[in-house]
């Protein structure tokens, strides 16, 4: 794939798809790739990643069973050098067909989980008929306090009683 659809394409390293396996049951999405994501290609696999496959597993979900994806396929900053921020309406909507392509290639989707507020409102509609659940971006509960934070608990419960609602 190669896309210059945004400016997000002058300072990406890598078009970051996904992560995980076409076969997959559960599909997450969240926001965008960050700077480890960006360098490797993959989505999910840096600090947040880290702590939402904890969650995940703490809830009962095989990490294995997993597509991990987001609502851009190139990271959101302004330089290679700059932070990362939250991907611009423009810039989700840009990447919106090829967002719903992938997930369109994932046959065995059973449920969704939507990471952040982002996720939520770009997706939440538009993927209609598959079980979903809204939790909070990862990234945003290392900003919290991580496991320490009250909303991981929240978090945690929330992914509990949707893998029961799932089996």
């Amino acid at each position: 794939m190669n896309c210059d659809k945004c400016g997000l394409s002058k300072t990406r390293v890598n078009i970051v798809t996904g992560r995980g396996k076409p076969g997959a049951s559960i599909l997450i999405i969240g926001e965008g790739p960050g700077k480890s994501e960006d360098v490797l290609g993959q989505a999910f696999i840096g600090e947040s990643g880290k702590l939402l496959d904890t969650l995940l597993g703490r809830a009962g979900f095989d990490i294995d069973d997993c597509f991990y994806t987001n609502t851009v396929f190139c990271r959101p900053c302004d330089s290679y050098s700059g932070e990362n921020r939250e991907p611009k309406p423009e810039e989700i909507f840009l990447c919106l067909n090829n967002v719903l392509q992938t997930i369109s290639c994932l046959k065995n989707i059973k449920g969704i989980i939507l990471a952040g507020k982002i996720a939520k409102k770009w997706y939440a509609t538009r993927l209609k008929g598959i079980p979903q659940v809204c939790v909070i971006h990862p990234t945003a509960l290392l900003r919290q306090g991580g496991s320490a934070s009250s909303h991981y608990r929240d978090a945690l419960n929330a992914l509990k009683e949707f893998y029961v609602q799932l089996r």
